[in-house]
């Protein structure tokens, strides 16, 4: 019978909101839904928190400690994937394992009864790639930017966990703007989706706090044929590899989106529909289950102009035909992609890109951009240590006046 863990993984920062997971954990513990905790974190973390070390020992919790990495990289990814790594090893192989953070998203009992309740089985199919043995439930996923997926808390198979726990650093040095989340998973599918991959090499990251940029950003991408292409190869993507959502069974299946009910324009708005939210500091909309993408698919939207482009896009896609014939080569870009890198130049003075610049007829002489890497080898002192307790600590003070004003953690 397959096992159930859960895995957390982080600093402890917020001990009260650690200590109520665990008594969480620990009613789904003694109903049976799981079979063990583990707790992945740094040296000496637990020193300062005896409440958290007694609840972790009264749960028989595996405890995992670790140096630290010095390479500091953005949204500290490397300090994440260390964590998840070490943390998957101490789980038993082929167990499903729940991923946790101890301090951000509270946590319920009835996400007990998802994880006995949510089917990850996955039909073989031939046209696609193996990449994960079963599907891995998310949490949510922005709509418009591939793997832009929520890396708080997750679920699947440990196996297929193990490959989100990614070293490698290419999502900084080959693609451009990207987040945090896109370094996890993007990992397992870059080299199965080639136009994915020549996307994030022009990749315009959020505006976030300026509507006005952001709506020349959403203008630019949906001008494009190619980015309709990426958009609906991304949503195959999760369709295939991902369920979404931790909905309760018995609340999951519900009426779709009704036929001709919403434009595909319609998605990017704050209205958006059903099965969705709207990110207000990023203007971006986030999908939260899997009617949206499933009706996108099933081709349940309006055919206006937007419509008609999409439509024309999934069937391009869908020929297995595309992926293999598709060449994501930053010194000589396809003319879609330079189309789509310019428009997206002109409407964000100043995005970087991965891709040539000098344009040589003759193909020459190459000049790449754009890299300001985001990497810096940590100092540790106690002035530095001292600065970053205190930015830590204001950052949680401003999400727990989100919280309080009602503002989701969404992503």
């Amino acid at each position: 019978m397959t096992q159930r863990w859960v895995l957390i993984c982080g600093l402890v920062r917020e001990e009260p909101s650690l200590l109520a997971k665990l008594e969480i954990i620990e009613g789904w513990k003694k109903r049976g839904i799981i079979d063990g905790v583990v707790f992945s974190t740094w040296l000496g973390e637990l020193v300062n928190y005896p409440a958290t070390t007694a609840a972790l020992e009264a749960l028989g919790a595996v405890i995992v400690e670790l140096e630290p990495p010095l390479l500091r990289t953005v949204g500290h990814t490397v300090h994440q994937a260390k964590t998840l790594y070490y943390g998957l090893q101490a789980v038993p192989e082929g167990a499903l394992v729940l991923k946790l953070r101890p301090d951000l998203y509270p946590i319920h009992e009835g996400m007990g009864d998802v994880m006995v309740g949510t089917d990850l089985d996955m039909t073989p199919d031939p046209a696609w790639p193996d990449i994960f043995q079963k599907k891995v439930l998310l949490d949510c996923t922005f709509l418009d930017a591939p793997y832009y997926c929520n890396d708080i808390r997750f679920y699947g198979l440990r196996e297929d966990l193990l490959q989100l726990a990614n070293f490698d650093l290419s999502t900084e040095f080959l693609c451009a703007n990207t987040g945090p989340e896109q370094f996890f998973f993007r990992a397992p599918f870059a080299r199965h989706f080639p136009a994915i991959e020549a996307f994030l090499q022009i990749y315009p990251s959020f505006a976030f706090h300026n509507e006005g940029l952001a709506q020349r950003r959403l203008d630019a991408l949906l001008g494009s044929d190619f980015y309709l292409e990426v958009l609906a190869t991304y949503f195959l993507i999760v369709d295939r590899y991902f369920r979404n959502g931790f909905i309760e069974p018995g609340q999951r299946e519900r009426e779709g989106v009704a036929e001709e009910e919403f434009s595909i324009a319609d998605l990017f708005g704050p209205a958006g529909v059903a099965g969705m939210s709207f990110h207000p500091e990023a203007y971006a909309s986030v999908i939260q289950d899997e009617q949206p993408i499933k009706a996108v698919l099933a081709g349940r939207f309006k055919r206006d102009d937007i419509g008609v482009r999409m439509a024309a896009a999934l069937a391009r896609v869908s020929d297995p035909g595309y992926r293999t014939g598709f060449a994501a080569n930053p010194l000589r870009p396809l003319p879609a992609v330079r189309d789509l890198q310019m428009q997206i130049s002109e409407a964000m003075a100043g995005m970087t890109h991965r891709q040539d610049l000098a344009l040589d007829p003759e193909g020459r002489r190459y000049v790449v951009r754009g890299h300001s890497d985001r990497l810096r080898l940590a100092v540790q002192t106690d002035e530095v240590r001292r600065l970053e307790d205190e930015v830590s600590g204001l950052r949680r003070l401003v999400e727990s006046l989100r919280a309080g004003a009602g503002q989701d953690e969404t992503v």
